[in-house]
């Protein structure tokens, strides 16, 4: 995956970025022989966790599933495609062992021995991952198998459907806890047999005495450890310690399979904080330019509108500046696209240098650059484009070859005189732009409401 986010978002190709994803994905089933080995030992060692344990494990099966059918459509969003026919294979294969678990997860949950809990956990399930994550799923596959219209993006997409999946983790939670109680009601068991077992006869008293420092030992002391590192566990505490086996025996085998739970929920936890990670990075690359490092057009849309509904509520005044450089053409056909990119950055630069603390600027395509200025009427915005338009054409760019000036024309237009629709913003800054060309290029243009829209 590092090896694709460093290649720049062109070069990203769908095959790429499913083979990354999937490597991911990978590591799931390498933890399975954990989880089993553990549910084994749990079965074999302490048949009263027995049904409590599998339940939990069939809860963190379902929940890697989930994650797994989620991971196969990522390309897909990504790159705005349909799904292929490996992928579409893949997907069909993750929903039946989704149907699958979840027909033994219902089975081990009828029993008659489930709790209201564990029922209502269950319900739980049913209604947040097989109701609304599933739907949202579903409508994902149609859109793959139909056009590869996804209407969101892959954060998106993560962000509606990931959530739901944590309904598993509760309902393992519940179970765990379960187990947890189960544990200590046999370990009150065991005490009050051994307190019987001492009243009995008093001349049995030093064979009895003896009897208690080894289960103390061996059993109980153990046993209780065990217990609170399972109630920790419900909890997602890692740190309670595991007492140290003192043989090969049936508690040894328990207090292993409870540090091979332990291990496997760290894991998982680590590879959820990776998963978190690559999301958000997968987010800030979708919102930035990536030669720039401004917002791209659509990053600024989105929070240009948050800004106008701001000012709306507020009633406060904004002002759109558009910025087009000069004669940019002619630079890159004389001295290189290098060259342009290096003044793109150049300006670029500039832009962020002038910005006040809270205004949005952004690359808007080409050599075209946006800003929005809040709280800032006509005036204060021709001020600050006049600012940067001065900035721009004192910079000497240094390029390989020497250094180079360009100059820029900026058109202003305000919501006082146009309006709080960003549409229109835009429309009016732009000829207002596109005036100061007209005018002689390296200028100042302003949008106005009068006869032909625009003010030198």
């Amino acid at each position: 995956m590092d090896t694709a986010l460093a290649l720049p978002r062109e070069q990203r190709t769908h095959a790429m970025i499913r083979q990354a994803v999937y490597g991911m994905a990978a590591v799931v089933p390498l933890l399975a022989p954990l989880t089993n080995a553990s549910a084994r030992s749990s079965l074999s060692a302490y048949p009263a966790l027995g049904d409590e344990v599998h339940g939990a494990s069939l809860a963190t099966d379902l929940r890697d599933q989930a994650g797994l059918l989620g991971s196969h459509f990522t390309a897909a969003i990504v790159t705005g495609r349909r799904f292929s026919v490996q992928e579409r294979r893949a997907i069909d294969e993750t929903r039946g062992g989704i149907e699958r678990l979840r027909v033994l997860l219902e089975l081990r949950l009828q029993l008659p021995q489930a709790s209201d809990t564990v029922v209502d956990a269950w319900g739980t399930v049913t209604m947040r991952y097989f109701g609304a994550a599933y739907t949202l799923a579903e409508d994902v596959m149609l859109r793959g198998e139909r056009d590869g219209r996804y209407d969101l993006t892959a954060a998106q997409f993560a962000a509606q459907y990931v959530p739901d999946m944590e309904s598993f983790l509760a309902l393992r939670d519940v179970l765990l806890e379960q187990a947890r109680r189960k544990a200590s009601a046999e370990h009150e068991r065991a005490v009050w047999v051994l307190a019987w077992v001492l009243s009995g006869a008093v001349g049995l008293l030093l064979v009895l005495g003896g009897a208690l420092v080894m289960i103390q030992r061996r059993v109980l002391l153990p046993l209780v450890k065990t217990t609170r590192a399972l109630r920790a566990l419900a909890r997602d505490d890692l740190a309670a310690p595991l007492p140290i086996p003192l043989g090969d025996d049936e508690m040894a085998e328990v207090i292993g399979a409870v540090r091979s739970l332990q291990v496997q929920t760290q894991q998982r936890r680590d590879l959820e904080r990776e998963q978190d990670q690559l999301i958000e990075q997968l987010r800030l690359q979708s919102a930035t330019d990536f030669l720039t490092g401004l917002p791209n057009r659509r990053a600024f849309l989105a929070a240009a509108q948050g800004v106008l509904a701001s000012a709306s509520r507020h009633s406060f005044t904004v002002s759109v500046v558009m910025m087009d450089i000069d004669r940019f053409k002619q630079l890159n056909d004389g001295q290189g696209h290098a060259a342009g990119d290096m003044a793109l950055r150049a300006v670029a630069d500039l832009v962020r240098d002038t910005l006040r603390e809270g205004d949005l600027a952004a690359r808007f395509g080409g050599e075209e650059f946006v800003m929005l200025l809040a709280y800032c009427d006509s005036g204060q915005g021709l001020r600050f484009a006049e600012r940067l338009r001065a900035a721009i054409a004192a910079t000497a760019i240094a390029l390989p070859g020497g250094t180079v000036q360009v100059t820029a024309s900026l058109g202003v237009a305000d919501s006082l005189s146009v309006g709080l629709d960003i549409d229109a913003l835009l429309s009016a800054a732009d000829a207002a732009m596109y005036s100061a060309k007209q005018a002689g290029r390296d200028r100042v243009a302003a949008a106005t409401a009068g006869p032909g829209g625009v003010a030198p």
